[in-house]
């Protein structure tokens, strides 16, 4: 499936699939067939329009950002070369995107998070995923902060689960990145935009994705995630950087209207 020669023109096959995680797989499905000129071009045409909140442009960067941190990417380890470019480019909205997460290394289990039979066992892994699956509300909410990042993708699937839990999710401190980044790629949860405020908060969410997600916000919540000192110091100084930008070039239109001729 080639990739179409504009974003524009993507946008409107883009924007005929309804579905976010079939959008996900659209875009993954025209990223294997892409050249990496290809896919510069586009994603600095699809973080342009994001600046100017085209609300599929957004959607676009953000199944970018899902189908990045999903195993099997279509990339292909082409990430590097991509960043590289960027880069050399010197566009700061490619660079944000693009910048490579560090590696990502399980945490060990937090003690004492584990969820306990009525006999006081703890209850195998097993048995927790099967709980997870399940309707039960009084095991749901006792399963929120369980270490095992497949716990979390059972329990982000279950029709009973809401978004008041899955930012919960999201927001639970201390943390783990395995556990988030289930959160961050279930298309379920994924294109609401207070579990990615959530998200991007969370001082364990790798750096690099949680900046990328800063990418898709409006100016009032970049200027709240600015304030909000409890906000990683990087994703802050991201937001920064993304106000900063947006202010240059709002000059420049403004500007550009008001120049003779």
């Amino acid at each position: 499936m080639k990739l179409p020669a504009t974003f524009v023109a993507f946008r409107a096959r883009f924007e005929s699939v309804r579905d976010f995680g079939q959008r996900v797989e659209l875009l993954s499905g025209v990223v294997r067939e892409a050249t990496t000129e290809e896919l510069l071009a586009f994603l600095g045409d699809a973080t342009r329009a994001t600046v100017a909140r085209d609300h599929v442009a957004i959607e676009a960067l953000l199944a970018w950002i899902v189908m990045s941190v999903t195993s099997g990417s279509p990339l292909g380890g082409r990430e590097r070369e991509l960043f590289r470019q960027a880069e050399r480019g010197g566009d700061p909205l490619l660079v944000t995107l693009l910048q490579p997460p560090f590696p990502l290394v399980p945490d060990e289990a937090p003690a004492g998070r584990v969820l306990n039979a009525e006999d006081g066992r703890p209850l195998t892994l097993g048995e927790r995923r099967a709980a997870a699956r399940r309707g039960d509300r009084f095991l749901l909410d006792r399963l929120l902060a369980d270490p095992d990042p497949g716990v979390t993708a059972r329990l982000l699937l279950n029709p009973m689960f809401t978004e008041r839990e899955a930012i919960r999710v999201a927001a639970w401190r201390p943390g783990r990145a395995d556990v988030l980044l289930e959160v961050l790629r279930c298309p379920r949860w994924a294109v609401r935009p207070a579990v990615q405020s959530a998200l991007l908060r969370n001082p364990a969410m790798p750096v690099a994705v949680a900046t990328r997600l800063t990418l898709l916000l409006p100016l009032p919540k970049l200027r709240e995630v600015l304030k909000d000192m409890e906000t990683p110091l990087l994703v802050r100084l991201a937001c920064e950087r993304h106000l900063e930008l947006l202010g240059k070039r709002r000059k420049a239109r403004v500007s550009s209207t008001h120049s003779p001729g």
